[in-house]
């Protein structure tokens, strides 16, 4: 095997950690992406990179790290990778199952959990009404959407129940009281926001 092809061996093998890592961090109850989520999911992908690599490495050192020679090490390491990525996922399922057991013991959210539902809300809200193209034509701005979006997150927040995330978790969809009470969080805030602005 030549050098070039070790070094795309190992790259492919670096992003496959990261997708292993993003994926786990993608099955939360409440994702994030900001900048401390996507440094703790680099941080996963290195430690399944790492990992696996120190059994492959002290093999390979044997031959002195010849190219002709990295074959088994790579498909070891690869195998590893696999092995340590899967050990990893059934760690975090245990933990989101724990969290989930947490969160339907009480009937609506408090604490973390709501404060990360509040900002993931919010985020998701922000994003969409800054893609919106009508909003855009009529010249919203983004102090109209981040107050509007506050209002929607904090409202869904409030009224959100724990059997309801247990839903979303479970299916990926919403179920249909949580998709009521965005309309009408959003009819509310839509109020609010246009009662500020024809304000003296």
């Amino acid at each position: 095997m030549s050098r070039k092809g070790i070094t795309l061996v190992l790259a492919g093998y670096f992003v496959a950690a990261l997708a292993i890592a993003v994926f786990e961090h993608w099955l939360e109850p409440f994702p994030q992406w900001n900048v401390a989520t996507v440094s703790y999911a680099t941080g996963n992908a290195i430690s399944i990179y790492v990992l696996s690599a120190i059994l492959p490495l002290i093999v390979w050192a044997f031959s002195r790290f010849r190219a002709q020679n990295a074959s088994v090490p790579l498909i070891v390491w690869g195998l590893l990778g696999l092995v340590v990525g899967g050990l990893q996922h059934v760690s975090h399922q245990f933990d989101r199952e724990q969290e989930m057991s947490k969160l339907v013991s009480a009937p609506t959210l408090a604490g973390k959990d709501r404060d990360d539902f509040f900002h993931g809300t919010k985020l998701s809200c922000v994003d969409d009404q800054q893609k919106n193209e009508l909003n855009r034509r009529v010249g919203v701005t983004d102090q109209q959407i981040d107050t509007y979006c506050e209002c929607i997150a904090d409202s869904v927040t409030t009224q959100v129940l724990t059997n309801e995330i247990k839903f979303i978790v479970q299916t990926g969809k919403q179920p249909d009281s949580l998709k009521e009470k965005i309309v009408q969080s959003s009819v509310m805030c839509s109020r609010s926001v246009l009662r500020n602005q024809t304000r003296p």
